[in-house]
Formats: structure tokens, C-alpha cells, sequence
């Protein structure tokens, strides 16, 4: 097995200049839009909700977040099952952390940014650092472009490799390397050592600086684990 350093991996895509211009994607804008919000206080601990829009300001007045632990605290009392000091919210089948506000439901690490932050982010995604959907500890919370939260997800079931991007193509009996960029898959190679394709597809992911989204790939990991990168 020969053993590369990632800059030399990284190296192995001087010429593969497409890769950059295939790629327009700003994974951490900073401009973005607030949502407004208007409530009816119908007394001192309980309200009518009007609107399922909601600003950080409401929504504090509604609930308590605790960001070292992740969860929610019910601060006023409405419906008949909505008590004040009661924990707030459900994790759904999906694995989503759900909170009810109204009529409106809405995912906890939402309501997380928009309490911590002060807007409910708009075309990018809250993504969980360590791919638990529940764990909405604001230390697991970050802003990603889709894509860069997409590269944050588990591998597929039907992957049996145990690496994204590596399989292997039976009709030339060699590993094969791809990457999707913008939903489009495209070829990085084909290779008789399984080490070399996982090479490639990391270097691809640097390339294209997955690293700063997510470190723990699968081809990272994998790299690590048996001494390919340092």
C-alpha cells in the first residue's frame, strides 16, 4: 500500500481545473433576510398566537432554550396541554427534534438559531455537526449551503464499500471514484487498489473544500484510520 500525505493526494487534481468551475457554492453567506412576527397577549402567562411567523423576541417570551443541554422550556401556559416549566417539543421518525407553536410546527434547531441568532435562516441550511438530528446543543449547530449539508450525511445503506463516492464496477473489476457536485455525478477514475480511489475522492472533497463543511467523511476517516494521510 502506498502511503500519500493529503497534500500530495490534493496535488493529484492540479489538472482537474473543472472541478472549481463546476462548483458555485457560498457555504456561509452572512446576509440574511428576518422574519417578522405579531402576537395577541391575552394575559401575563398565555397568549393567542396570530401569525406562525415569529421574531426572537416572541419567541423568548414563549420558551426557553437551554443551549448547553439543547432542548426547550415552555415559559407561558396555552391549550390545555402546555404547562410553564414543562419540556417542550417531540422527535418525530425522521429523528427531528419538533416543536409546536400555534398551528405551526417547527424544527428545534430552527427555533435554536432564531433564539441564539435573531432570524430563521432562509435558502441554507442548519446543519448538525455530528449528524444527530436531535442533538440541538448550539456547540452542534452551524449554517451549511444544502450542499455542504449533504455532504454531512450518512453513507447510504446500499453502499458496501463503507466509503462515499468508492465502489466497485464490475465490468472492469476495478474501484471506481465519483463525486456529485450540484446533484450531477461525475467520474473521478477507476483504480485495481481501493486505497488510491479513496485518495481521489478525498482529494476531490478538498478540492472543493468539503473540509471546512465536514472532516469526518467516510474518506477521510477511512484515510486516517489506515495511515494514508497525516
Amino acid at each position: 500500500m502506498i502511503q500519500k500525505p493529503l497534500s500530495e493526494a490534493v496535488g493529484f487534481f492540479d489538472n482537474y481545473h473543472f472541478i472549481f468551475l463546476l462548483l458555485n457554492v457560498t457555504c456561509c453567506p452572512h446576509s440574511l433576510p428576518q422574519i417578522t412576527a405579531f402576537f395577541i397577549f391575552n394575559g401575563e402567562n398565555t397568549m393567542k398566537i396570530e401569525k406562525e411567523e415569529l421574531t426572537q423576541k416572541e419567541l423568548k417570551k414563549i420558551i426557553r432554550y437551554r443551549p448547553t443541554i439543547g432542548d426547550f422550556i415552555w415559559r407561558i401556559s396555552y391549550k390545555n396541554n402546555i404547562k410553564i416549566g414543562a419540556k417542550a417539543g417531540w422527535t418525530d421518525t425522521n429523528g427531528y427534534y419538533y416543536i409546536q407553536i400555534g398551528n405551526k410546527k417547527y424544527r428545534a434547531h430552527r427555533l435554536a438559531w432564531l433564539y441564539m441568532e435573531g432570524f430563521f435562516p432562509k435558502n441554507i441550511d442548519i446543519d448538525h455537526k455530528d449528524r444527530i438530528r436531535n442533538n440541538n446543543k448550539w456547540g452542534n449547530l452551524r449554517l451549511a449551503s444544502k450542499q455542504c449539508n449533504a455532504r454531512n450525511n450518512k453513507k447510504r445503506n446500499d453502499n458496501t464499500s463503507g466509503v462515499t463516492g468508492v465502489v466497485w464496477y464490475k465490468a472492469y473489476k476495478k474501484w471506481r471514484a465519483t463525486i456529485a457536485i450540484n446533484g450531477k455525478k461525475h467520474n473521478l477514475g477507476y483504480f485495481k487498489n481501493f486505497s488510491e480511489a479513496v485518495l481521489y475522492r478525498l482529494a476531490a472533497e478538498q478540492c472543493l473544500n468539503w473540509e471546512g463543511c465536514n472532516s469526518t467523511t467516510p474518506a477521510y476517516v477511512y484515510s486516517k484510520n489506515n495511515g494514508l494521510i497525516f
